[in-house]
């Protein structure tokens, strides 16, 4: 028992865990946790997500948010200059090109998304089932591969959009131009990712738990979806994300040659294309659109860079 004038000692706080000079610190983050921060540490790559996030908002908004209707003819605005009325001017019916550009975005998404949705499942399908098989299924799948892959897909697209787009616009109206783009587009960009995603595959069904999961009795149904598909994804992740840029470029294409969708569905490749009849004086009719979709191609394409770096094992600490 402490006397009077006898000083009390005071319990002191135990000191938390101090990090050793020269010790690594665990890290407990998770893989994705560690890959979204070294993606955004990466500025181009930020920028494209915020890119891609504001521009999807805008296409699925776009009817909402248009201010004037894309089919309104104006008479009284006839190739006007961008303006605060008019962001982006109007064209030569007098109809707004940035409603009219908006509206375009829309369809630029709905073939892009619907068409990755079609490469990503085929090419991971083929490419799965080749590389874990092997043997006949592997020499059968590759030679159907390689055979695709040896004709240029945009030649294919054009040749497709052009013998069959006039039945499918009797048949369906503007929806069925729609959906000879989505095939035309899909048809033979997934042989790409199947070759990817099977020379994987062969290195992966090699792995010591592969092979344990095999010799425990696991189905390879189950092997290639629990043990396989997770080691892939990050792969068929960076192949799609920039994929739905070189799907917009080509459907803009596709409608800037007249054989994508047709009026009174918008599209950036039509739009371009009517622009460069103003071009002399009226640049922005064309330089606008144009921009405008080489923005978005930029912005995948620093998307997939960003991924890239963000999941390779090589970049972890």
């Amino acid at each position: 028992m402490a006397t009077s004038g006898e000083a009390v000692p005071q319990p002191q706080a135990q000191a938390g865990p101090r990090h050793v000079r020269g010790v690594r610190r665990l890290d407990t983050r998770s893989n994705a946790r560690r890959a979204w921060d070294r993606y955004r540490r990466n500025g181009l790559a930020m920028f494209g997500l915020a890119v891609a996030l504001a521009s999807l908002a805008v296409a699925l908004l776009a009817p909402a948010i248009v201010p004037y209707d894309p089919t309104e003819i104006d008479f009284a605005n006839i190739n006007a200059w961008p303006s605060r009325a008019h962001w982006f001017g109007t064209d030569g019916s007098g109809a707004d090109i940035f409603s009219i550009t908006i509206g375009a975005l829309r369809t630029s998404y709905t073939v892009a998304l619907i068409a990755q949705v079609i490469y990503f499942t085929l090419g991971m399908l083929v490419g799965l089932t080749a590389g874990y098989f092997g043997g006949w299924v592997d020499s059968l799948l590759s030679r159907l591969i390689d055979i695709l892959f040896s004709f240029p897909g945009i030649l294919v697209a054009i040749l497709i959009a052009g013998t069959f787009g006039v039945p499918m616009y009797k048949q369906f109206g503007p929806a069925g131009r729609l959906y000879l783009t989505v095939a035309a587009l899909a048809v033979l960009n997934w042989v790409g990712l199947a070759r990817i995603i099977r020379a994987q595959i062969l290195s992966l069904r090699e792995m010591p738990y592969v092979e344990a999961a095999r010799v425990s009795g696991a189905r390879p149904g189950r092997i290639m979806r629990v043990h396989m598909l997770p080691n892939v994804l990050g792969t068929a992740a960076i192949l799609v994300s920039l994929g739905v840029g070189q799907a917009m470029t080509l459907e803009a294409v596709l409608s800037y040659l007249g054989l994508g969708v047709t009026p009174p569905t918008p599209s950036l490749g039509r739009l371009i294309q009517a622009g460069q009849v103003y071009i002399d004086p009226f640049w922005y009719q064309f330089a606008l659109p144009a921009g405008f979709l080489a923005l978005l191609v930029l912005a995948y394409a620093f998307i997939g860079d960003g991924l890239r770096d963000a999941l390779d094992p090589r970049q972890q600490r």
